[in-house]
């Protein structure tokens, strides 16, 4: 018995996800997932972008809930799951065929984007969400200072003083020795 194809992509949300409910059935969601292949050109010493892909994720139940509430058009996320094709009906007639992941993990991509975790407990009977135990601000109150704003501010292509290792001896960062990986 063949085993089923199980992939890993690390691409971009193409749209932001729309959550469908229907009576009685699980939610659903479907998402597309673009990924751009990159890579060194010796020739032109330059990194050059391959032929974008694009994948259909469709999720049931919570994960299409949590995929639907964590993720907007253009996040950057790492999607592992199931990989199989779905043919379609072209316009003129003809047929196509989409490559369709069913997820058994979905998330940002946390080396271009900074996320922040929630737990959530839904209720089975009506699907809403307990928030219990999570700590809710009265309108006098404000939240903590968030360590990252003191970052804010402060010129991003500046190099990081404490950090010795993010410059070469000529001066030059690693990045412009090299070029960017993405």
């Amino acid at each position: 018995m063949p085993k089923d194809v199980e992939v890993t992509i690390q691409g971009h949300v193409g749209q932001t996800p729309t959550l469908y409910l229907n009576d009685g059935r699980p939610p659903f969601v479907s998402v597309s997932v673009a990924t751009t292949p990159r890579y060194f050109d010796r020739k032109s010493q330059e990194w050059t972008d391959g032929a974008t892909q694009w994948y259909a994720v469709k999720a049931n139940g919570d994960l299409a809930t949590n995929i639907s509430e964590s993720v907007h058009k253009g996040d950057a996320v790492l999607v592992q799951g199931r990989l199989s094709f779905h043919e379609y009906a072209t316009k003129d007639g003809g047929s196509g065929w989409e490559p369709v992941i069913r997820p058994s993990a979905f998330g940002v991509e946390i080396s271009r984007a900074v996320a922040s975790v929630r737990k959530v407990r839904r209720d089975a009977a009506d699907g809403s969400v307990d928030v219990s135990g999570l700590a809710e601000l009265s309108g006098d109150e404000e939240a903590p200072p968030d360590p990252l704003d003191d970052a804010l501010g402060q010129d991003p292509d500046a190099p990081d003083p404490e950090d010795e290792t993010s410059q070469f001896q000529d001066g030059q960062s690693l990045v412009a020795k090299v070029g960017a990986p993405f």
